[in-house]
């Protein structure tokens, strides 16, 4: 028996064998990509006329009248794409051998949000000079209206492609090849998980509408030659909120289609949407509140004079106390 032959044939398979073992697959290349972007517009504008007013005699006397208006649009854009490719190694050789091409992409449509907000303002003003005082109160309405949708913009459909290089060409071709694609279409989907597509919360909008009285009232007396005067305000407001809130819970269908290969014969299966669940809730609150301050200003001579002014605001049965100043104004020579 020749022991070197034999020797040789069990070499022979061994080194064979590692070979084989270096052509598995070794390593990938992975190359992701991602486009998230949002965007926001708002566009508004104020507007105010004032003109002598209809009441009392006083020239300072005016009828104001404005208000404002203002749109807020919102809008989504997303998209991400992974591709694996993985790759052998030629034994001795740093060249690389394509094995499989696996694409992953996810899209999401978005539906753009427009929030709505509107106000306005109507008053007129009254002084009354009695000589060494002088009292006024400028009464006025306000009301306002807004509608928004919290969420910000809302997904109306996902889709997901998955491409298997099944037969290791680096392509997706082939009959052997598979190309999975699902798309799900939304009904109140506030926000969704890009990669899953599963509805992470529903669709919320609300509605506002504020009705407000308001009279800010003053009142100044300068005591004929004595070194001081004072001051007496106050800002009565009444405030009526009613607000609306539809609550919708996200669902979806879905149609998911397999081929094998790009021109092969396709397979679908639908899963039809389920009922979104909607409700509406209504609350109307209202809210007094007095801002009140006082003041007093004491004239030293020519020169120097000191102020001193105390404000606060009762609402709620509480008068919270917010701030006092003491200030000294001395005119230089």
């Amino acid at each position: 028996m020749d022991t070197n032959a034999t020797t040789h044939g069990t070499a022979a398979v061994l080194q064979t064998a590692l070979l084989d073992l270096q052509l598995v697959p070794l390593a990938a290349d992975t190359t992701n990509s991602t486009t998230d972007k949002t965007s926001s517009q708002d566009l508004g504008g104020l507007y105010r006329v004032s003109r002598k007013g209809f009441l009392g005699e006083n020239p300072e006397n005016r009828f104001f009248v404005g208000g404002g208006l203002s749109v807020a649009t919102n809008a989504a854009e997303y998209s991400q794409s992974n591709q694996t490719d993985d790759f052998t190694v030629t034994p001795g050789t740093a060249a690389k051998v394509q094995a499989t091409k696996d694409l992953d992409t996810f899209d999401v449509v978005y539906k753009g949000s427009t929030g709505l907000s509107a106000n306005a303002t109507v008053g007129h003003s009254l002084f009354f000079d009695f000589g060494q005082a002088m009292f006024g109160f400028i009464p006025r309405i306000e009301a306002g209206y807004e509608a928004s949708n919290p969420t910000g913009v809302t997904a109306t459909s996902w889709t997901k492609v998955i491409k298997r290089d099944v037969d290791d060409d680096g392509a997706h071709t082939r009959a052997v090849d598979t190309i999975e694609t699902t798309v799900r279409t939304y009904t109140n989907a506030g926000a969704i998980n890009t990669v899953n597509g599963n509805v992470t919360s529903g669709l919320d909008t609300a509605t506002e509408i504020t009705a407000s009285i308001v009279v800010p009232v003053a009142l100044t007396v300068e005591p004929g030659d004595w070194p001081f005067s004072f001051y007496l305000g106050a800002q009565p407001r009444v405030d009526m909120t009613h607000t609306t809130t539809k609550t919708s819970s996200g669902v979806f269908s879905e149609s998911v289609t397999t081929a094998a290969g790009d021109n092969s014969t396709s397979s679908v299966v639908t899963t039809q949407a389920e009922t979104s669940v909607e409700s509406t809730s209504q609350e109307v609150t209202w809210n007094l509140s007095v801002d009140q301050n006082a003041g007093v200003e004491v004239r030293f001579g020519d020169t120097v004079t000191l102020l001193v002014d105390i404000a606060g605001t009762f609402g709620s049965g509480v008068w919270d106390f917010n701030n006092l100043v003491v200030q000294a104004v001395v005119a230089l020579p």
